[in-house]
């Protein structure tokens, strides 16, 4: 796959919040393609729905990696939403949001949705984005706002094909091309009050639906191509990588196939993790621990 960058570097060490439209299920996969040659993939997080936890291995292992998951309803959502974001800024270490602003990939029925919420509230009728939902963006960024540098802008297009879904991954559909065009504003720039931060990421994706069109016309973001010269260690990685995790299932399934201790270990773990994640998962598991050994008494 060929990957074209645009526009902006991410700023270095620093901790952000990414923003970036969604045109399909897979983009936060075709994403750390870019992510990984900027050094910055293993500090990601990202924020998805809250049924994806429950997908057995990847699900517990995005657990794990302290994805935030959430339900989509603010009531419900906002004591898990600020207690994560705290976790991030209490541990100290580096780290970067990635938001969905538009709330799920664009797709004929959810396009749909987008256009009868813009006839309804007399807004523009967009063709390339969907409407976003603002509300966790700008909490998120007032939350972190002291612990982070900059939010950054990712506009994501296909000149070709486009992975609609995982399982056209797996017949073969990922796309010849993937092109980034990234905008990093400093966190000073933007609004302090939630409203306007709100507003500001509505006026964000309207000029994105613009530079869209433009994209599907040319073929291209706008700009010179930003080169990386880290990409043979980016390569050597990927194959080492590619090395472990093959091997890995092939002694995996020749475990399984020669040793009932390890099938009976594997049947162990997962019912471990499925029951753990009844009573709230691993996520859980991992903040509540911290909070306790790290409040004062009587403050958990």
């Amino acid at each position: 796959m060929r990957v074209r960058v645009t526009g902006e570097r991410f700023p270095k060490n620093d901790n952000c919040i990414i923003i970036m439209n969604h045109r399909t299920q897979m983009d936060w996969l075709v994403l750390w393609s870019y992510l990984v040659r900027e050094g910055r993939l293993s500090r990601t997080k990202i924020s998805l729905k809250n049924m994806l936890r429950h997908i057995p291995g990847a699900g517990w292992a995005m657990q794990q990696s302290l994805f935030l998951f959430l339900l989509r309803n603010w009531e419900k959502d906002k004591f898990h939403f600020y207690r994560l974001l705290d976790y991030y800024i209490k541990t100290n270490k580096q780290f970067q949001l990635l938001i969905f602003p538009e709330g799920t990939d664009y797709c004929r029925l959810s396009k749909q949705s987008s256009l009868a919420f813009a006839k309804k509230n007399n807004l523009q009728a967009f063709d390339y984005v969907l409407h976003p939902r603002t509300k966790g963006f700008a909490e998120a960024t007032l939350r972190l706002r002291d612990n982070i540098t900059s939010v950054i802008d990712i506009t994501v297009g296909y000149p070709d094909n486009m992975p609609s879904e995982f399982l056209s991954l797996l017949a073969g559909n990922y796309p010849r091309q993937v092109h980034f065009d990234v905008k990093c504003y400093p966190i000073d720039s933007l609004p302090r009050e939630s409203d306007e931060l709100q507003d500001w990421c509505k006026s964000l994706w309207a000029e994105k639906e613009e530079k869209l069109k433009r994209f599907y016309q040319d073929g291209k973001f706008r700009g010179e191509a930003l080169s990386h010269d880290n990409e043979y260690r980016v390569k050597r990685k990927l194959l080492l990588s590619l090395i472990f995790w093959t091997s890995l299932i092939v002694v995996a399934a020749l475990a399984f196939s020669i040793s009932s201790w390890f099938c009976w270990y594997i049947l162990f773990a997962c019912t471990v993790y499925g029951v753990i994640n009844a009573f709230g998962g691993v996520q859980t598991l991992i903040i509540n621990a911290f909070y306790r050994l790290n409040q004062p008494s009587g403050q958990y």
